[in-house]
């Protein structure tokens, strides 16, 4: 069965959408009708100040997921502001917040020792990488070390043109 609201394929025993979350075998609500003339009797809804809706309502949504059933349609709530808003809604209406803020974690990331870090790189180039929590970065630079260092050191020894041969990987881990 197509959508009737966004057009996405859903299957026939669907209660509703995949795609838009409408939910099936309802018809949309009508327009409210017009307003009669003349100022509410408390001032609300005047152009100074506006009268509240569904929307403004933050305490009836379900506080564990932040999410609501609102008539037909499914709404979550913006994790800066707390307004509720459509879910096919990217950012919140109200403060402009991402969505998608609610399953952002922020990441754990412990002070670094840069004293240290500096210290374990002229020892071991990478070490500092490694000790600042770039691990893999430190580890290729470490295992490129090792492996140019071993390698002229092994070229080296053969003795003749071979040191030859032996300057470029030596330079090599000298500059990494």
């Amino acid at each position: 069965m197509r959508c009737p609201a966004c057009g996405a394929t859903n299957p026939d025993a669907a209660a509703w959408c995949g795609q838009c979350y409408r939910t099936f075998g309802t018809p949309p609500a009508a327009a409210p009708a017009p307003a009669a003339e003349g100022p509410p009797p408390d001032g609300a809804g005047s152009p100074r100040q506006p009268a509240p809706s569904p929307a403004d309502d933050v305490a009836t949504g379900d506080p564990a997921t932040g999410f609501r059933r609102s008539g037909e349609d499914i709404e979550w709530a913006c994790v800066t502001c707390g307004r509720y808003n459509p879910l096919h809604a990217s950012r919140c209406a109200v403060c402009g917040t991402p969505m998608a803020a609610r399953y952002q974690t922020a990441p754990d990331t412990p002070p670094v020792n840069w004293g240290a870090a500096l210290a374990l790189s002229s020892v071991l180039p990478g070490g500092g990488h490694l000790l600042a929590g770039a691990g893999a970065s430190g580890t290729a630079r470490a295992l490129l070390y090792v492996l140019w260092l071993l390698g002229g050191v092994a070229v080296a020894t053969q003795g003749g043109p071979a040191v030859l041969v032996a300057a470029p990987l030596l330079l090599g881990a000298a500059a990494v």
